[in-house]
Order: C-alpha cells, then structure tokens, then sequence
C-alpha cells in the first residue's frame, strides 16, 4: 500500500512539473467572450488590452504559460493596394470578430486574432539575419562565436507580442520589394522571395499568404504614386513581381520536390470593393460570414492619400 501510494504521488508531481514547463494550448472560442471585455483602462490599446486578460488567464490555470497560436497569415503587397482595409476586415472578420465598446460601440479589436500592420521589414531582417548567421557559421571551422541558427532566430516573438491566447497572428508588408538581396546580384528577387516565404513557412504555424493587387491606374491616382516619374512604370514593376511570385509558388506546389508547403492566394482589390471575400475564407480555413462583412466595409478605413 505505501508502494501505490508512492507511486500516486510520484505521477502527480510529475504531472504538475511537466505543466509548468510546457505550454498550454487551451484555445476555447468561449473564453473570448465579450463578458471579459469591459471598458479599457485608460491609456490602454486593445492589444495591451487582451494581454493583460491573457495573464489573467494564465493566473486562472495555475501560472502555465498559454500557447493558442494555430495560424499565421501574412499579407504581400504595394502601397495603396487596399491592404490596411484588408486587415481590419481579418482582424475583425475571423473567429469571434472584434469586440465592441460597451458606450460607444466602437471595434476595439479581436481577441482570438491579432494581424499586425507593417513592420519597416523586420520579418525580411529576421530572415536575413538567419541568411548571414550561416554563411558565418559554415565558413569557418570551429564556430565559438555562438551563431545563431536558423531555429533560434525569435520569430515566434515578432508575431506573438507576449500575448499567447491569440489563435491567428500576421502581419502585412507592402515595403519588401526591392528589398529582398540587392547584394545577390546572380540571384533573381522572386527566387529570394521563394526562399524567404519557406523561412516563414517553417518558422510559423499554418502559414496562410495573400498577395494582393489593385488596378494599375487606381494606385496610380494616390499621392504616394503620383510623386514617382513613371509612376506606372513602377506599379507594373511592382504588381508583376507580386503576381509572378505568386505563380511560382503554385508552380512549386505541384513540381518542386520540397517538402515545404506554401500555401498562397491571390486576392484583387476588387474583391473587397464587391464584398466577395467568400473564397478568401475559405481558403483561410474560416468561417464567413456575409453579414459581418458588409458591416465591417460599411464603416469607411481611410488613410491620408
């Protein structure tokens, strides 16, 4: 008998050693229901927000760390394209949707999904990081300096903002054009652009990528464009290397040999202006909800042009 009860013991402090040291994926539409959200506090953002009621839960369950963190969607695209509407209508679109003031009505964000805007390329500087770290490593013969490798580098951090209850994370991008290897002179940018999107592929959870485009002459009537000499020129350069990396990366999907899947879509603004997204979310694997959509474009996102 104190053989068995030994051993009880043992397995019980075994187990609540093992849930303090890993993760808890304790995803539950239920928890993000609007009874935990109230009336910000002063000087706090809806993600700061949502953090905070994350810890809270976190408290609930005894002090393990939570991790919901199922999806990644990422938006490639150019200036103007439409892509903060498009976020907004993710952010707001997907899973429980946005939240809203219990006074003033107003959206206060999602608590089950967190798309963030641009990020001046940081997840391209991550990624080149990674690129030079191992060149560094593989060209010398004892590496004592500690290099990082591939799996170290935090991108789990760039997406999660320290808020682990989130079920779907992103980011959009409009800036990465250009900006892939101007030092790889013999390597083409839509190939970098390959291999940048298998680094996110392998560094994220269920990697979504939309690439979106808008009609030439619509952008070029915004400010951002109309400043460039050959303003089409330079749209044209711009939504060609979105549309041709696109194709590559369904190309690859039935003939590359990899074994890294990226799943891409690409998504005209026109979509958003007709409010036909259906296809858009089932392609992310979520529920629509027409509805909600026609409500969300109702509400005008504007931007200094």
């Amino acid at each position: 008998l104190a053989v068995t009860v030994l051993i009880i013991a043992l397995t019980a402090w075994k187990t609540f050693i093992e849930s303090k040291s890993k993760p808890l994926n304790v995803y539950d539409p239920r928890i993000t229901d609007e009874k935990r959200v109230g009336l910000l506090p002063e000087g706090y953002s809806s993600s700061m927000y949502f953090k905070a009621q994350c810890k809270m839960r976190q408290e609930e369950l005894g002090g393990a760390e939570i991790d919901n963190w199922q999806k990644t969607i990422i938006i490639f695209t150019a200036a103007r394209t439409g892509s903060t509407a498009l976020m907004m209508l993710l952010n707001c679109g997907i899973g429980v949707g946005c939240v809203r003031h219990p006074v003033t009505g107003d959206m206060q964000g999602n608590p089950d999904v967190f798309i963030a805007g641009e990020s001046r390329n940081a997840l391209l500087k991550i990624w080149k990081l990674s690129q030079e770290s191992g060149k560094f490593r593989d060209g010398i013969s004892s590496p004592f300096y500690g290099t990082f490798q591939d799996n170290e580098i935090p991108v789990e951090r760039f997406f999660q903002r320290g808020n682990g209850c989130y079920r779907v994370l992103g980011a959009k991008e409009i800036q990465w054009y250009g900006h892939l290897a101007p030092e790889m002179i013999d390597v083409s940018q839509t190939k970098m652009a390959l291999r940048y999107l298998e680094f996110l592929s392998k560094r994220t959870r269920g990697l979504k990528v939309i690439f979106l485009v808008r009609d030439r002459f619509e952008l070029a009537k915004s400010a951002i464009w109309r400043s460039h000499e050959n303003a089409l020129d330079i749209i044209d350069q711009h939504l060609n290397f979105i549309r041709e990396v696109y194709h590559l990366t369904i190309i690859r999907r039935y003939y590359s040999r990899s074994n890294v899947n990226l799943d891409t879509y690409l998504l005209d603004f026109e979509s958003i202006k007709t409010k036909d997204l259906k296809e858009l979310f089932s392609f992310l694997g979520e529920h629509y909800d027409q509805n909600r959509i026609d409500e969300l474009l109702s509400a005008k996102v504007s931007f200094p042009s």
